[in-house]
């Protein structure tokens, strides 16, 4: 009977592991041959926790540590993994019931088939934050409330969050993750540009996690700095077509090949209303009024995460070069 390895690449970040595993004893983990830690030497409790569960005969835990880069994390697991399938979640993201079965019943379609599942933040958070209710808008179109059959996805909008896949696929077409991404983004959507380069299609699948957002709208704005700065920088270098498709590239890549030069020249007028110090003051005022719904307007954070992508685009030749550059967390950078 087919099971499946479930891979989980973490970094001090404990507390979280905990409830995945509590969430996932809770189910029906039957076909779950292993769950594959892959850590980076954190400090909090992280190796002690999973082998407290040694003993447990419900669910095999096994503990990895990789250099901390997500990509070497998830190869790793890739290359411990002893399934025929293999499912990817991150460290902050709960599986909801029918996970594991969701995604092995994916894996069985097809071959060459990614499969990513919807993500779903907390509907108290959702009606308390208009930081979590907007992230929570943006999650389409993984967020379905109704079963639906398939849906193809591409790698602008793949979920390496809450992901599937046969093993023998990766294997077979040297297909991992790129480990070279240092900082923050673009490392799954450059995994995900390689795959549907190689023949894959990305799907939809039922699979469901809750995403256990612990930041808020000031931390999301550095993700938006350091994925502008650093991912798409380097995702540029490897593919300077796939930037053009992006969300952002239209409006701020500078060297974006526009139709004519009225377009282009109108795009540069445009790039001037995107003001970092106004978006600092909004992103203030956005954190400050958080709990006030009746302020929520998803046009000021959409401004707000535009003049951070743009800032990023600016400031590209202080782009990370080498891992040791960050040792510190992004997050705790100034900006």
């Amino acid at each position: 009977m087919s099971s499946a390895s479930l891979i989980i690449p973490t970094y001090k970040r404990v507390f979280f592991i905990d409830r995945i595993i509590r969430s996932l004893l809770s189910q029906d983990v039957s076909l779950l041959k292993e769950i594959i830690i892959v850590d980076s030497d954190s400090n909090d409790g992280t190796k002690e926790l999973v082998a407290s569960y040694k003993n447990n005969k419900k669910l095999n835990l096994i503990y990895e540590n990789v250099d901390n880069s997500v990509g070497l994390k998830r190869n790793k697991g890739i290359k411990v993994a002893k399934s025929e399938y293999l499912i990817f979640i991150d460290d902050d993201c709960i599986p909801l019931n029918g996970f594991v079965a969701d995604h092995i019943n994916s894996c069985r379609e097809q071959g060459k088939q990614i499969n990513c599942g919807s993500v779903y933040f907390s509907k108290y958070f959702v009606k308390e934050s208009n930081y979590i209710r907007y992230r929570d808008s943006r999650h389409a179109p993984y967020r379905n409330d109704i079963k639906i059959d398939k849906i193809l996805l591409d790698y602008r909008s793949i979920v390496t969050m809450n992901m599937s896949i046969r093993r023998k696929d990766l294997i077979d077409n040297n297909l991992f993750f790129n480990k070279s991404f240092i900082g923050y983004g673009m490392e799954d959507n450059e995994f995900g540009c390689k795959a549907e380069n190689l023949g894959f299609n990305i799907c939809y699948t039922n699979a469901s996690i809750v995403h256990l957002e612990s930041g808020n709208a000031q931390e999301y704005a550095k993700k938006i700095y350091h994925t502008s700065r650093d991912g798409v920088s380097k995702f540029k270098k490897i593919n300077p077509e796939a930037i053009e498709k992006l969300r952002y590239s239209f409006y701020f890549e500078k060297d974006y090949k526009h139709d004519n030069m009225l377009e282009s020249f109108s795009i540069k007028v445009f790039r001037v209303f995107f003001n970092i110090k106004i978006a600092k003051l909004m992103l203030r005022a956005l954190v400050a009024t958080d709990q006030i719904k009746i302020l929520y307007t998803k046009h000021c954070y959409r401004y707000v995460y535009a003049c951070y992508y743009k800032k990023g685009v600016e400031d590209r030749n202080n782009a990370y070069q080498l891992q040791t550059e960050v040792s510190r967390s992004w997050y705790k950078e100034d900006l």
